[in-house]
């Protein structure tokens, strides 16, 4: 199967660091994203297939999200569902409402050198990286989208948040929920705000290319790494 945001195919294999022990969550040893949770749910399925599910929102602590059956991992995405992520949910709207979302998805990588160096920089250290086979399926969709630009996105916020500036920059949150949607990889940030004379993206070095997988699917556990 094609990415729906790149004409190249999707991988066959995905790496994912897993903080769970599959033994005690799945007997058949398979994750699933929020929407195969629901696949039961015949509205569920024709507003996923029409780009009309509503994932995101909360209100008075009590989830609100168009899915029904909600995984402690979703229902932990909705309840803490933060301006960086309910604006990036937004655009994912606009531009393209079929790409997967951020609250259902499962997010993956094509490779095991990449899982390691982004749990690394996360000082990811209570799990395991395991590699994953997606199960066939025609609702299966897969994007392919820069993990870094969504680090930067979120610096950006905390550094004007930090300023009280947090509405000055609405074209360059924009900026970057659009390129991280479509796609795209490295992003020009000569547009963007200094402080005092010190250019804000000083950020650049770690908005180089690193591919993150958002999946609607299932993936079936091959193997574990320690």
């Amino acid at each position: 199967m094609k990415l729906l945001n790149a004409e190249v195919d999707a991988p066959t294999d995905f790496f994912i660091y897993s903080r769970y022990d599959f033994d005690n969550i799945a007997s058949d040893r398979v994750i699933r994203s929020g929407v195969f949770d629901n696949l039961n749910y015949p509205d569920i399925v024709q507003a996923y297939n029409n780009g009309s599910l509503d994932y995101r929102g909360y209100q008075n602590d009590y989830i609100m999200t168009g899915l029904r059956n909600v995984s402690p991992v979703v229902e932990r995405r909705v309840r803490y569902f933060e301006r960086d992520e309910d604006l990036l949910e937004i655009y994912r709207k606009q531009i393209s409402p079929l790409l997967p979302s951020r609250v259902s998805c499962i997010f993956a990588f094509s490779l095991y050198d990449t899982c390691k160096h982004v749990a690394d920089y996360y000082d990811w250290h209570d799990g395991r990286i395991c590699r994953y086979n997606l199960i066939d399926h025609n609702l299966n969709r897969v994007s392919r989208h820069n993990i870094n630009i969504v680090n930067t996105y979120r610096e950006l916020l905390i550094w004007a948040k930090d300023r009280n500036l947090l509405d000055s920059f609405n074209n360059q949150y924009a900026s970057l929920c659009r390129h991280y949607w479509m796609g795209i990889g490295r992003i020009d940030f000569e547009s963007f705000p200094s402080d005092n004379g010190r250019v804000y993206a000083d950020i650049p070095p770690k908005c180089t290319q690193v591919w993150e997988y958002l999946i609607e699917g299932q993936l079936k556990l091959i193997e574990e790494y320690d």
